[in-house]
């Protein structure tokens, strides 16, 4: 299906379309000071943290297009972690990736994209960037997990200044052979929300759904309570502001409503959030603030979470052949029970920091390190009180360079979307005024 998709794509591509396949290997070399990410008196059935080497192999290829008024990119991505001492810590991760973006029309765009990916609890967070690793709580283990995302969102400017947005999701998370009984969950959600346009400032309001089915599920003690089954209503209101070229900020309340099907019981309260955010061709940033209940799948448990999270990319000079990029975070979050309420503390410190340098166009090295700090519960498959460091040097190369490759889609965080990387056929809003 998804070979038949591919093709009936290219034939429709025009002949100004541009395409370019790119490979990329990674390697990289590493210490950390607990391989399986365990508590320091770890309970029965878990072992004990020990330290270890590792070492990374990484190839991918990427396959990218573009025309005037469309981008995709198809990425596949294979990794295998090798454990020196510990061998049956040595795992192998698939990764699928597909994003595009279409010009509807000059006032509209439809965005997809969608990700599957086959990896491992303990090696799972230190295969993204450090400018995107997420506040995500960890389980203990070496148990392998398939989990996959799909992504629909569609924008439309319907009337001189007023902009409608609409957008679908699905995320799943199973395991496919763990160490400890772990749930699966499955949730699909959907948003709609409308916003009056400025000059500087945008003003609307977003509502929010999201149904969840968890499998063999657990509570907030680790007891077994069977299927569950939720939904999540939220409702926002939101301003948005350029502060000048390069730095935007969005301010957003509302409140939200849980409702436990199994229980018949509910949870309500106030959410909110803030954030700075600063945006460059060269570099970005955003300081951010949440105060949001989401359903965690990999944890497969709805948490209250306050989160605040500093994360970037910047160049270290004018020539951007060196960059530091970096993700510093805190997340005090409860566990929502099914009747409601407010039960277990899971609270995660996250420092991830990156220096790179490309002393030639198609490679990169870099040093990572990692710090995670974790308070959680004391009985699995919940995640587990725990601290971890890891060091890791890499080197990347890619043929041809990024930089002769189709670009990727950012989604606009600026009112006048003057930061969205984006295709060529519509104009922007700066360009309208």
């Amino acid at each position: 299906m998804a070979l038949g998709a591919l093709v009936v794509l290219l034939v429709a591509f025009p002949a100004r379309a541009r395409d370019q396949v790119q490979g990329v290997f990674e390697g990289s070399a590493g210490y950390t000071d607990n391989t399986q990410s365990t508590p320091e008196n770890p309970p029965p059935g878990i072992d004990s943290p020990h330290a270890d080497l590792f070492g990374i192999v990484s190839p991918g290829i990427v396959y990218a297009i573009e025309t005037p008024s469309q981008l995709h990119r198809f990425s596949y991505t294979y990794a295998l972690s090798l454990f020196f001492r510990d061998s049956d810590a040595t795992s192998s991760t698939n990764r699928l990736e597909y994003s595009s973006i279409f010009e509807t029309s000059p006032h509209s765009q439809l965005i997809l994209g969608a990700t599957a990916m086959q990896a491992h609890q303990h090696t799972a967070g230190t295969l993204t960037t450090s400018a995107n690793t997420l506040t995500n709580a960890a389980i203990p283990g070496t148990g392998a997990f398939l989990g996959a995302s799909l992504e629909q969102g569609f924008i439309l400017e319907f009337a001189h200044d007023w902009r409608a947005t609409q957008a679908t999701g699905f995320a799943l998370y199973t395991p496919i052979r763990s160490d400890v009984d772990a749930p699966s969950t499955y949730a699909p959600s959907a948003r709609l929300g409308l916003e009056r346009l400025f000059e500087w400032n945008a003003v609307g309001a977003e509502a929010r759904a999201e149904y969840s089915f968890v499998k063999d599920a657990v509570g907030p003690h680790g007891e077994p309570i069977g299927n569950q089954e939720q939904v999540i209503g939220t409702g926002l209101f939101r301003w948005r502001h350029d502060w000048g070229m390069w730095i935007s900020s969005r301010a957003e309340a509302g409140a939200v409503e849980v409702w436990r099907l199994n229980t018949g019981k509910t949870y309500v309260g106030p959410v909110g959030g803030a954030a700075l955010a600063y945006t460059r061709e060269d570099a970005e940033g955003a300081l951010e603030y949440s105060h949001l209940v989401t359903t965690n799948v990999l944890l497969a448990q709805t948490i209250l979470a306050d989160e605040v999270r500093l994360h970037g990319t910047l160049p270290l000079h004018k020539k951007p052949d060196a960059f530091v990029g970096a993700s510093a975070a805190y997340s005090n979050g409860r566990i929502i029970d099914e009747n409601g309420d407010l039960a277990t503390d899971l609270d995660v410190l996250l420092l991830d920091f990156t220096v790179g340098y490309e002393p030639e166009d198609e490679l990169l090295l870099a040093l990572r390190y990692q710090h995670i700090d974790q308070v959680g519960a004391d009985v699995p498959p919940l995640p587990l009180s725990f601290v971890r460091n890891t060091v890791m040097l890499t080197a990347r190369f890619t043929i041809p360079r990024e930089e002769d490759m189709p670009r990727r889609y950012r989604a606009p965080l600026r009112v006048d979307g003057t930061d969205t990387v984006r295709a060529l056929g519509a104009p922007d809003r700066m360009e309208r005024r």
